[in-house]
């Protein structure tokens, strides 16, 4: 009977400390690309982690962080403002500097440090008159539209793909590697990181399409 007993106790142990391991936060490790998921909201245009923003002289962001939003970091290609914050959102007034913030090649970053590491990362880009090339994405299993500016995040590894109508020629890429066969079809591999690339219209009117990639290694699982 009282080996019956151990054996029970000793189950309900097992069962106890298996609980408490999933609801534990896994903390953030070092050299690991995280997945950008903050909840934010822009001139009440809603993002989930990553998107393009319509062109604005303002921005009104306000922040949803996953834990207490103990720091806010806002980041740009021109600014690096850190911002001490003990609720759960954030309200940031951005006005974007003109001809640095406002191009669509300034994006921002939006980081959410909390102390227990229920960190989260975001990632906005600008549309830009100056890229007007409509393009047609599959994205991490979705198919949509994008007009001049586009981004996509995915698995690091995981193929993607961008159609267009006309054919399209490559005429500026950052560390990132795309094929085409009949330069309407482009197709590439996710990159690890951030990645950026520019094609052109090969007949005139010679439209362009910039297109950002966010390549994650995991998902951060908080509490």
């Amino acid at each position: 009977m009282i080996k019956c007993y151990s054996k029970i106790l000793a189950s309900i142990l097992i069962l106890c400390l298996a609980s408490a391991c999933a609801s534990t936060p896994q903390l953030p490790k070092k050299k690991v690309f995280y997945a950008r998921d903050l909840r934010i909201t822009a001139n009440g245009q809603s993002v989930a982690g990553v998107g393009v923003l319509s062109k604005s002289s303002s921005y009104a962001f306000k922040i949803r962080a996953w834990g207490k939003n103990d720091f806010i970091i806002i980041k740009s290609c021109n600014r690096h403002n850190v911002f001490e914050s003990k609720g759960k959102r954030l309200y940031y007034d951005y006005v974007p500097l003109e001809n640095i913030e406002d191009l669509a090649r300034c994006p921002v970053e939006i980081i959410s440090l909390d102390k227990r590491g229920r960190h989260g990362w975001g990632f906005v880009v600008f549309k830009e008159e100056k890229y007007q090339a409509r393009a047609h994405l599959k994205c991490n299993g979705v198919n949509f539209e994008a007009s001049g500016v586009s981004i996509c995040q995915s698995k690091s590894g995981l193929i993607q793909e961008m159609n267009f109508v006309s054919p399209m020629v490559i005429v500026g890429s950052e560390k990132c590697e795309i094929k085409s066969s009949d330069k309407k079809r482009f197709r590439y591999r996710m990159p690890k990181g951030v990645c950026v690339f520019t094609l052109a219209r090969i007949e005139k009117p010679h439209l362009k399409h910039l297109h950002y990639t966010i390549g994650y290694d995991e998902s951060l699982l908080r509490e």
